[in-house]
């Protein structure tokens, strides 16, 4: 017997009609379902009374919606802050931010994240430090929940209890 004259079972038909609708929504919804984006969903910050020698510390979190990207990010945040509106030009849908300046003694406060910061592939702390240790970027993009506790000469992560 011809197996193309067969009827199609339930789970046949399923498919097909997955696949259908699939194709008419285009591969977007797919591909969005396996793209690598943060598990970020709050930032909370605070800061010690002798931060960064009893000064304001200038704070970036920057939202990166092309991982490949990050490579030709700055590796310190004087370079960064330097290299900013430049970077931010030359890639407006690619970055966002969230810019802060923290004083000295500043309490804990959740940070408010930008609309579309959901679609980062990799978020990333610069810190304006004096101290060179506090000027390395930090990469948050896997913590669901997390702490920046800016010391005296350096950002700590940590995760609530």
């Amino acid at each position: 017997m011809d197996s193309f004259n067969q009827p199609l079972s339930h789970r046949a038909q399923y498919a097909l009609i997955l696949l259908m609708l699939l194709a008419v929504t285009g591969c977007s919804m797919v591909s969005h379902w396996w793209r690598d984006t943060t598990a970020l969903k709050t930032v909370n910050i605070q800061a010690s009374e002798d931060v960064n020698d009893f000064s304001a510390v200038m704070v970036d979190l920057v939202f990166v919606r092309d991982k490949d990207l990050v490579a030709q990010l700055p590796d310190n945040a004087p370079e960064w802050f330097s290299r900013k509106p430049g970077l931010l030009f030359k890639y407006p849908k690619e970055l966002s931010l969230r810019s802060l300046q923290v004083p000295p003694s500043f309490r804990e406060q959740a940070i408010a994240l930008p609309d579309n910061y959901r679609d980062a592939q990799r978020v990333l702390v610069y810190a304006n430090y004096v101290n060179l240790q506090g000027q390395l970027p930090l990469e948050i993009t896997d913590y669901p929940v997390i702490n920046l506790e800016l010391q005296k000469d350096r950002v700590v992560l940590t995760q609530p209890d």
